[in-house]
Formats: C-alpha cells, sequence, structure tokens
C-alpha cells in the first residue's frame, strides 16, 4: 500500500498582531450563528441534525470577501514571503 500525495494544500502558518487576531475572532464569533448545520440522511429521518456546521456547500459564506471584510487580515496575509 502506497499513500500518494494526490491533493497536496498548501498551508500558511504566520502569527497575525494580537489586534488583528482579536479583530477576525470578534468578526467570525458574530457570524458563526448563521452557519448551518447539515441536515440528517434522507434514509434517517429522526437522526439529530450535524453537530458540527459549515458553509462550504452555501453560495453565502460568512466571510464572503476576505479583502473587504477582514482588510488587516488580507494586507497581513499578502506581506508574507
Amino acid at each position: 500500500m502506497n499513500i500518494e500525495p494526490i491533493f497536496p494544500i498548501g498551508l500558511l502558518v504566520h502569527d497575525v498582531p494580537e489586534a488583528i487576531a482579536d479583530e477576525v475572532e470578534k468578526f467570525v464569533v458574530s457570524r458563526i450563528d448563521k452557519m448551518p448545520s447539515r441536515e440528517p440522511p434522507a434514509d434517517q429521518p429522526g437522526a439529530p441534525r450535524a453537530p458540527h456546521s459549515t458553509d462550504y456547500f452555501e453560495s453565502k459564506k460568512i466571510i464572503g470577501d476576505l479583502p473587504k471584510d477582514l482588510p488587516r487580515l488580507w494586507v497581513e496575509l499578502c506581506s508574507c514571503k
């Protein structure tokens, strides 16, 4: 058996200033309740909703336009080398 890196994902690791981190946290927390939970499978109609939420499948994201929604974070990310 071989494990192949079929979908490699780049991961940016960077320490942002505390003020920007606080701004991002406040922004996300203020919108997290708008993120939908997934419905149970159709063959399990009485099952509870998924314990996690995601906007992956939604056309409208909680962070729809990063440069507009969080401009200080965007500038910080763009300055990373």
